[in-house]
């Protein structure tokens, strides 16, 4: 049987929030700088397919503080990374970035 992964960066985390919110069934969803400070992710609660959130501890439109705060309600279980240094483009860290994703596809992590 396939699982789906769902896996979105910024606009692309929420949008997918939004879609497992209404209902999608997944095996695991992946966000990674999810924009809290630029969008509001209102009425996205308990995702408990949510294994993975990546940040970088300089982004002003996904901060980490801001993303502790809510991931507890979508899922505390789910692993927390942030990448030191990197803001929300990954200008430099892409590699960190590819690594962290890798890893956890891969169970790894």
């Amino acid at each position: 049987m396939e699982q789906i992964v769902l896996a979105g960066y910024s606009f692309g985390a929420w949008v997918n929030a939004r879609t497992v919110a209404s209902g999608l069934k997944i095996h695991q969803m992946l966000m990674v700088s999810p924009p809290v400070a630029f969008i509001e992710f209102k009425g996205i609660e308990r995702i408990d397919c949510l294994k993975l959130i990546v940040s970088g501890s300089r982004d002003d439109i996904a901060p980490p503080d801001l993303i502790k705060k809510s991931y507890a309600g979508w899922n505390p279980e789910a692993k927390f990374e942030v990448i030191n240094g990197a803001d929300h483009f990954y200008a430099g860290y892409l590699d960190k970035l590819e690594d962290i994703l890798r890893a956890h596809l891969a169970g790894r992590e």
